[in-house]
C-alpha cells in the first residue's frame, strides 16, 4: 500500500480512539451506551484494518482479519439499534436476537476461514505498476453479509429520513438530517470500486467511521444525548393525557400521540400553521379553560402559558380525561338529588302544615283578643286568658317547626344590618320581665356601659336566640333569679368587637352527661321532671344552628341542683362606637320614646327624599303615610339640587349610590352653591352598603346621620323625632284604618320572609302593595340584567350591571326576599373585587332565583285577589304618582291591577273612562278620574 493510504488509515484510527473517549464521557443513558459500543466496534474495525494493510504475509492478514471481524460483524446491528432508539422506535426483542445470532455466525465463519471456502475462495497479491495489494475472492458468506449489512444501513437511512421529515423539534430535525447523510456516506465506495480506483483498499471501514464521527460530533454539539431532552421526548410522547403545544400566535408546534388520536387533523398540521382545531382555538383565544365534550368523552382543559426570560413563547393545552369521574359524579348527584327530594318532600309537608295551621291560629287569637277586650264576666275573661296562653304556645311551636324546617333545607339565611344593641336589650327586658315577675323571680340585666351602641349583624336572629334562652331560663327556674349579662370580649381585629351574651339561672340544672341531648330536635332533658312545663324541644336546637350560621356556638355549663349558664360570643363590625351607657337610663329613655312615638304627626314638616329607585321611595312614603309629613321626591342628584334651590326643607334623606352624581357629591354641590336654600338643613345618608366605619365616614362628610337600607320603620321614626324641629312634631293616635291594616292576614309566600319584611312595612296592606310593585319591577330587572350580561362588557355596561344589581339587592331585602338579596350582594362584592369568574358563576343562579320569585308572587296574587278599600286606595295613589311621572309601564300595570278589583257599578263606569283616557294619553283627565275613584274607597 502507498504511504498516503497508510497515513489516512492511521488518522481515521486515531479519530476512532477520540470517538470512543468522547462517547465514554457522555451522561450515562441507553442511547449514549449504544453510541459507545458503536464507537468501540468502529475502532476495532479500523485499527485491525490498519494492521492488516501493513502485514507482509497472507497468514498474518488472516490472523488480523479475525480481530477485525469482531467489529465488522456487529457494528451495523448495534448502529441500527442506536438509530431505532434515537428515533423513539421499538424493535422486537426476538428480532434483535436473530440479528445477533447472524452476526455471531458471520464472525465464526471469518475465524474459521482457513478450513473452508465459504468466506474467502482465494487470497493473493496483485501487482499493478508500482502498487502491490491483496486481492480477495469472496465466498457466499461475504456476499450474504454484504446484502445483510446493506439492508441494515438502508433501515438506518429510512429512520433518519422519517425523523428529518416529521420531527417538530428543530434541533432533532437537523440531527436526523445529518444522520441520514452520514449513514449513506459508505455507499460512496460503490462507484469508486466499480472504477477500480480503490486498488485493493477497502474504503467502507474508514467511510463508516467518518460518517459516524461526523454525526456524533453534530449531535454532541446540540446536546442530543442530554438525558433531560430524551426524558422530555419520552414523557411527552408517552403521556396518557393529550397535550398540544402552540406558539404565541396559536401556530402549531407539536402534539403527542394521544392528542393526534383524539384530533386526527393534528397529524397533518405543519409547524407554525394556525391551529385548525376550532374548539382548541376558541379556548386559547378566550382564555377560558373549561370542560370539553367530545362524543361520550369529557375532558378538563388546562391552558398554561410558556415563558422564556419573561417573554411569552406559546401555550400548552393539556386535556385530562374526566369521563369516568363525570359518570361517577352523575351517579352521586342522582343519589343526592333523590335524597334531597325526599328531604324536601318532608320539609315541604312540615312547612305547608305549619302555614296552614298559622291561619286558623291567627284567627283564634284575633277573636280571642276581642273577647278579652269586650267581656266583663270574670269567668269568661279567665277562659280568654287560657285560650291566649294555649294559642301563644301553639303559635310558638309552629314557628319553631318552620325555622327547623328552613334550617334543615338551608333556606334560613343570615342578613347583617345596622342595629342598636341598647334597644334590643331594653326590648328583651320589657318583654320578659313581666313573666319573671309573675313567677316571683328576680330578673337582672347587667350590661357593660362601655360597649358600643350599634353593630352590623342579623338582629332578628340574635333576638330570636336570646328570647329562646331567656324564656327557657325563666320557665325552668322555680325560685331564685335569672341574670342576663352582656359584656365585651377582647379581639385582635380592630374592625370587629366581641360581645358575650350570658344567661345564668338558679334552676334545677342539668346532669353533665345529658348536656349533649339538649341540642337534639324534639328532645327534652328530664322529660318526667319538666312535663308540667310547656315546650317543644326545638328551641335550643334552633338556637345552636342559628349561632353556627353567625360564626358562633352555644356554650353550656350546668350543675344539677345549682343552676345553668348558657352563653355565646358574637364578633361583629361596630356601626356606632358611642358607649351604650347605663342600662337603667337606657330603659327609661326607650319607654319615654315608645310612649311618644306610638303615634305622632307632623303635617307642617317638609322633607326631601332623594333616591333613584322608585321602589325605595314608595316604601319610604308608605311608612310615613300616617304621619302626614309633606314629602317631596327626587330621583337624582341633579333634581335634588334644583329643588333645594327653589324650596326650603326641614330634613333631607339622600341616597348614596346614584348614577351620574352620588349622594356625597350632591351634598358637596349643595354646600358650594350660595343660592341653595338648604345648606344648613340636616341631611341623613341612605345606604345599603353598611360596613364598619360607615357612620364615621358619613359624619366626616358632614351628614348628620345615616340610615341603613332596607329602612326599618322604628329606625326611620326615631330619626325623624331626632332631627325634625320639635315644634313641628305632635303626638297623634292610630285610627280605625290602622287597626284594620294590622288585623289583615300577613302574606305568606315561598322564599319570602314576611316577618322580616313587616319590620319595614309595619302593615300587611302596605307590605302587599310593596310586593305588587316588586313583582312588576322584578320582570324589568330580569330583562335588563340579562341584556347587560349578554352584551360585551365595557366600563359603562359593567357599571350599569352593578347599579342594577345594587338596586335589586335593596328592593329584594325590602320585601323579604332575603336569599335573592344575598345572591345580589355576593355579585356586587365580586364586581367590586374584579372577580368576573364569580360573577359568571353567580349570574345564572340569580336569574333562576328571580324566575322562582316571580312565579311565587304570581301564584300568590292569583290565589289572593284583595278587594279591600285600603288596597284599592294604595293602587290609586301609586297610579297618581305614575301619571305624574308619565311612567307608561307602571300605568299599564296599575290599571290592570285596578281592573282585577271589585267595584260598584258607578265606580266601574269611572274606571272604564280612566282606561279610555290612558289609551289617548290624556294625563290630566286621567288624574281627575283617579281622584274620583278615591272617593269610592
Amino acid at each position: 500500500m502507498s504511504q498516503g493510504i497508510l497515513i489516512f488509515q492511521a488518522i481515521v484510527t486515531i479519530a476512532c480512539i477520540a470517538f470512543v473517549l468522547a462517547a465514554g464521557i457522555q451522561k450515562s443513558n441507553r442511547l449514549s451506551k449504544l453510541m459507545l459500543i458503536v464507537a468501540f466496534l468502529c475502532l476495532i474495525e479500523n485499527a485491525a484494518y490498519l494492521m492488516e494493510i501493513q502485514a507482509d504475509s497472507i497468514s498474518a492478514i488472516l490472523l488480523i482479519m479475525k480481530l477485525r471481524y469482531i467489529g465488522v460483524a456487529f457494528i451495523d446491528t448495534f448502529f441500527l439499534l442506536f438509530c431505532m432508539r434515537y428515533s423513539h422506535k421499538k424493535i422486537p426483542k426476538h428480532l434483535v436476537g436473530v440479528m445477533l445470532v447472524v452476526d455471531i455466525l458471520v464472525m465464526i465463519s471469518a475465524w474459521t476461514s482457513q478450513y473452508h471456502s465459504l468466506f474467502y475462495r482465494d487470497i493473493y497479491y496483485v501487482t499493478a505498476g508500482s502498487l502491490t495489494y491483496l486481492h480477495r475472492v469472496y465466498g457466499p458468506v461475504i456476499y450474504f453479509n454484504s446484502v445483510y449489512e446493506t439492508v441494515q444501513i438502508f433501515a438506518c437511512a429510512y429512520l433518519a429520513l422519517k425523523g428529518w421529515r416529521e420531527a417538530k423539534d428543530e434541533k432533532y430535525r437537523r440531527s436526523c438530517k445529518m444522520l441520514f447523510f452520514c449513514v449513506l456516506l459508505p455507499f460512496v465506495v460503490v462507484p469508486i470500486r466499480l472504477s477500480g480506483l480503490d486498488r485493493g483498499y477497502e474504503l467502507i471501514p474508514s467511510l463508516t467511521a467518518v460518517g459516524m464521527i461526523l454525526f456524533f460530533s453534530s449531535a454532541m454539539v446540540q446536546d442530543m444525548f442530554d438525558i433531560a431532552r430524551v426524558a422530555h421526548n419520552n414523557i411527552f410522547e408517552n403521556m396518557h393525557e393529550p397535550i398540544i403545544i402552540v406558539d404565541g400566535n396559536y401556530g402549531f408546534v407539536e402534539a403527542n400521540i394521544k392528542a393526534k388520536k383524539l384530533f386526527p387533523s393534528l397529524a397533518d398540521q405543519r409547524q407554525g400553521q394556525l391551529l385548525t382545531e376550532t374548539k382548541l382555538l376558541s379556548y386559547l383565544r378566550t382564555g377560558i379553560a373549561n370542560k370539553m365534550y367530545l362524543g361520550d368523552q369529557v375532558y378538563d382543559v388546562h391552558i398554561d402559558q410558556i415563558y422564556e426570560e419573561d417573554v411569552l413563547m406559546g401555550y400548552s393545552i393539556l386535556l385530562m380525561d374526566l369521563t369516568d369521574e363525570e359518570k361517577q359524579m352523575k351517579r352521586i348527584q342522582s343519589l343526592v338529588t333523590a335524597a334531597n327530594e325526599a328531604n324536601q318532600a318532608k320539609s315541604d309537608f312540615i312547612a305547608s302544615m305549619s302555614h296552614e295551621l298559622r291561619t286558623p291560629i291567627n284567627s283564634i287569637m284575633g277573636m280571642n283578643e276581642m273577647i278579652l277586650r269586650e267581656a266583663k264576666d270574670p269567668q269568661i275573661l279567665q277562659y280568654g286568658k287560657d285560650v291566649e296562653s294555649a294559642a301563644n304556645m301553639l303559635l310558638s311551636l309552629v314557628n319553631d317547626i318552620l325555622d327547623s324546617s328552613k334550617l334543615s333545607t338551608g333556606k334560613l339565611n343570615i342578613l347583617p344590618v345596622h342595629y342598636d344593641l341598647g334597644n334590643m336589650i331594653s326590648d328583651l327586658y320589657q318583654m320578659l320581665s313581666p313573666h319573671a315577675k309573675k313567677k316571683n323571680l328576680t330578673f337582672q340585666v347587667v350590661v357593660d356601659p362601655t360597649l358600643p351602641r350599634a353593630y352590623i349583624g342579623d338582629d332578628i336572629r340574635i333576638r330570636q336566640v336570646l328570647i329562646n334562652l331567656l324564656t327557657n331560663a325563666i320557665k325552668y327556674t322555680a325560685q331564685g333569679s335569672v341574670t342576663f349579662y352582656v359584656e365585651s370580649v377582647q379581639t385582635t381585629d380592630s374592625s370587629d368587637l366581641g360581645v358575650r351574651f350570658s344567661i345564668k339561672d338558679t334552676g334545677n340544672g342539668i346532669k353533665p352527661e345529658k348536656i349533649p341531648q339538649i341540642y337534639e330536635r324534639f328532645n327534652r332533658v328530664e322529660e318526667t321532671a319538666v312535663r308540667h312545663i310547656e315546650g317543644s324541644g326545638l328551641g335550643l336546637s334552633i338556637s345552636s344552628s342559628l349561632l353556627q350560621l353567625m360564626g358562633s356556638k352555644l356554650d353550656v355549663w350546668s350543675q344539677e341542683g345549682v343552676g345553668s349558664d348558657f352563653s355565646f360570643v358574637l364578633y361583629q363590625p361596630v356601626a356606632d362606637p358611642t358607649p351604650i351607657g347605663e342600662f337603667a337610663q337606657m330603659v327609661a329613655q326607650n319607654v319615654a320614646y315608645e310612649e311618644f312615638a306610638s303615634g305622632f304627626v307632623a303635617p307642617k314638616a317638609k322633607i326631601l327624599l332623594v333616591d333613584d329607585n322608585e321602589m325605595n321611595r314608595r316604601v319610604f312614603v308608605e311608612l310615613l303615610k300616617e304621619s302626614r309629613i309633606q314629602i317631596t321626591e327626587a330621583d337624582s342628584g341633579a333634581e335634588c339640587l334644583r329643588l333645594t334651590k327653589e324650596h326650603a326643607y326641614d330634613l333631607i334623606f339622600l341616597d348614596h349610590m346614584m348614577p351620574e352624581m352620588d349622594g356625597i357629591e350632591t351634598r358637596r354641590n349643595m354646600l358650594s352653591d350660595e343660592g341653595n336654600l338648604c345648606r344648613q338643613v340636616p341631611i341623613v345618608m341612605l345606604t345599603a352598603n353598611v360596613t364598619a366605619g360607615a357612620r364615621e365616614k358619613y359624619l366626616a362628610e358632614g351628614f348628620c346621620d345615616f340610615l341603613p337600607k332596607p329602612i326599618l320603620y322604628d329606625q326611620l321614626e326615631k330619626m325623624l323625632l331626632t332631627y325634625l324641629p320639635k315644634d313641628l312634631v305632635k303626638k297623634g293616635q292610630k285610627d280605625d284604618k290602622d287597626q284594620a291594616q294590622a288585623d289583615m292576614e300577613l302574606p305568606q309566600i315561598e322564599e319570602f320572609d314576611a316577618e322580616y319584611a313587616m319590620l319595614i312595612w309595619k302593615s300587611p296592606s302596605r307590605y302587599r302593595t310593596g310586593l305588587q310593585e316588586f313583582a312588576r319591577d322584578l320582570a324589568r330587572a330580569q330583562e335588563k340584567l340579562t341584556t347587560l350580561f349578554d352584551t360585551t362588557w365595557t366600563d359603562e355596561t359593567k357599571e350599569d350591571y352593578r347599579r342594577c344589581i345594587h338596586t335589586l339587592k335593596g328592593t329584594a331585602a325590602t320585601v323579604g326576599a332575603l336569599l335573592l338579596s344575598k345572591t345580589a350582594r355576593l355579585i356586587e362584592i365580586a364586581l367590586a373585587d374584579g372577580r368576573i369568574d364569580q360573577v359568571q358563576t353567580l349570574h345564572p343562579i340569580l336569574m333562576e332565583q328571580i324566575e322562582d320569585a316571580g312565579k311565587h308572587l304570581a301564584d300568590y296574587f292569583k290565589d289572593h285577589k284583595d278587594t279591600t278599600a285600603e288596597t284599592k286606595e294604595n293602587l290609586l295613589e301609586m297610579m297618581q304618582s305614575a301619571l305624574e311621572n308619565q311612567d307608561l309601564q307602571a300605568v299599564d300595570f296599575l290599571y290592570q291591577q285596578l281592573q282585577d278589583r271589585a267595584w260598584s257599578v258607578d265606580a266601574a263606569s269611572v274606571l272604564a273612562t280612566l282606561g279610555q283616557d290612558l289609551s289617548e294619553f290624556s294625563w290630566e283627565s286621567a288624574t281627575r278620574k283617579v281622584e274620583i275613584l278615591r272617593t269610592f274607597c
